[in-house]
């Protein structure tokens, strides 16, 4: 979606396109800067 606002030459849409991106990174958070607390499925080998 940025490729296409910035090949549009239009910086409203670049911005809203930038401005977007942003916004559902926030609500919905990213796994990648989360804490990896899970245990694992598998049990432990002997």
């Amino acid at each position: 979606m940025v490729m296409l606002a910035v090949m549009s030459f239009n910086g409203g849409v670049f911005l809203a396109a930038i401005f977007g991106h942003a916004v559902g990174f926030l609500i919905f958070g990213s796994r990648a800067f989360k804490k990896f607390d899970k245990k694992p499925d598998l049990p432990p080998r002997k």
